[in-house]
């Protein structure tokens, strides 16, 4: 029970390798959607049910610990590398979740109160922040007609609110202080 469980909430909390499905699936939702995808349904019904199940239900063994931290190593790695080599806003914002999902498992996968109170942080953060990313990006796609990131710049200017926002929550998601990342 506890290998489906952790498998199905994995692919639903887009952990690798069960992640193959977000980078698809932000590009192709509305903006407001993907703002709510990530915020809801990647963390709070992926990462915090994962929480739950291994806290709460099973009980927290060394090998089941072993392989949350396993698990969030690698999506951390891949996802961020992954991350790299993409020029579309949102599947780079996808990617780059894969990866914060990693922290989070890591955290809850330490085991300790700090750990897991870190992981569980860092959930609320990261949907706060990513999902203004993801707002933004559809500011950005309306105002520019694409999402290509070699077609923009120059873009504070005409959208200068937008330009703010969208710092502060890069600011925030690459985890520079003062800011809720960090």
């Amino acid at each position: 029970a506890l290998v489906l469980l952790l498998s199905g909430f994995a692919l639903k909390a887009a952990i690798v390798p069960f992640h193959s499905w977000l980078p698809d699936a932000h590009p192709s939702a509305p903006a407001p959607i993907s703002a709510m995808l990530s915020g809801v349904l990647i963390k709070a019904l992926g990462v915090y049910t994962i929480a739950r199940l291994v806290f709460n239900v099973f009980g927290p063994g060394p090998d089941l610990l072993t392989l949350l931290k396993v698990l969030g190593a690698v999506s951390m790695g891949i996802g961020v590398i992954l991350a790299l080599r993409q020029w579309d806003m949102k599947r780079l914002l996808a990617y780059h979740s894969v990866s914060q999902v990693g922290y989070m498992i890591l955290g809850l996968g330490l085991g300790t109160p700090l750990g897991i109170l870190g992981g569980l942080f860092h959930l609320f953060n990261h949907s706060v922040f990513k999902s203004l990313l993801f707002l933004n990006s559809g500011a950005i796609e309306q105002a520019t007609g694409t999402r290509n990131l070699r077609e923009m710049g120059g873009l504070a200017g005409p959208m200068p609110t937008t330009s703010w926002t969208t710092l502060s929550a890069s600011m925030s998601i690459s985890g520079v202080p003062p800011f809720s990342g960090f």
